[in-house]
């Protein structure tokens, strides 16, 4: 049997940065963004292999790494795990910012579901979202919701993508327009960073999209749905 090694290294250099850099929900793996500033509309710089170690150098400077107890709490300020010889630290293409791509099911599909789909739930109310879901007509092959929406659980992707189709028209008209257009925004980025080729128009649109939606995010605020925009992975 064929071994694909390409496909090997990339899972390794996976577990080398989960396990240099410690992901949690008050940082990312890929920018330099901690939790004040998610959401803020600034595109923050990324994480890159040479600024670790950089970072690594610096703590050893300040503190050997033989003092294990209190190297591991410096390593902490910086939002790393004590590791101070990464056995990735002499490879090329290392850097998380490139080489964790972002994965559809969960950064699309599955926000879309808990943040959009939420939010429209305690704008319109579950029950009228969910008798609206009731009486939209499907085309062949195209999922629908007998029962609505408001107490799906553990649903596939193949739920998300129809909920995504089905959501700016079933809300239109019963939410205010900055608030349709804030879910509107976000619909758009999600669809367009799934495009197969990228050019300058494509990019510009991704921008206008993520720009649409920073402009008018407070209406979510505004509504009481929402208090605070410290997503990761806005």
């Amino acid at each position: 049997m064929e071994v694909n090694h390409h496909s090997h290294i990339f899972v390794v250099l996976c577990w080398c940065c989960v396990w240099v850099i410690t992901p949690t929900k008050i940082h990312t793996l890929t920018h330099t963004a901690i939790y004040k500033q998610f959401g803020d509309g600034i595109c923050h710089p990324p994480h890159t292999a040479a600024g670790t170690l950089h970072v690594i150098e610096m703590m050893c400077a300040r503190l050997p790494p033989t003092d294990p107890i209190n190297f591991l709490k410096v390593a902490k300020e910086y939002w790393l795990n004590g590791i101070f010889e990464p056995f990735w630290r002499d490879w090329l293409c290392s850097d998380p910012s490139k080489l964790l791509l972002l994965e559809v099911l969960h950064h699309f599909y599955r926000f879309s579901f808990n943040h959009n789909l939420q939010w429209c739930i305690a704008v319109v109310g579950g029950k009228e979202l969910d008798y609206c879901f009731t009486l939209t007509w499907t085309s062949i092959g195209y999922r629908s919701f007998d029962e609505g929406v408001s107490k799906l659980k553990q649903v596939m992707g193949h739920d998300h993508c129809a909920i995504q189709r089905y959501i700016i028209g079933i809300v239109a008209g019963a939410v205010p327009p900055q608030f349709l257009i804030v879910i509107h925004s976000l619909l758009d980025f999600c669809y367009l960073a799934q495009m197969p080729l990228f050019n300058e128009t494509v990019l510009s649109k991704l921008d206008a999209a993520l720009q649409s939606f920073h402009d008018n995010k407070e209406a979510t605020i505004a509504m009481g749905v929402h208090s605070h925009f410290k997503i990761p992975k806005l």
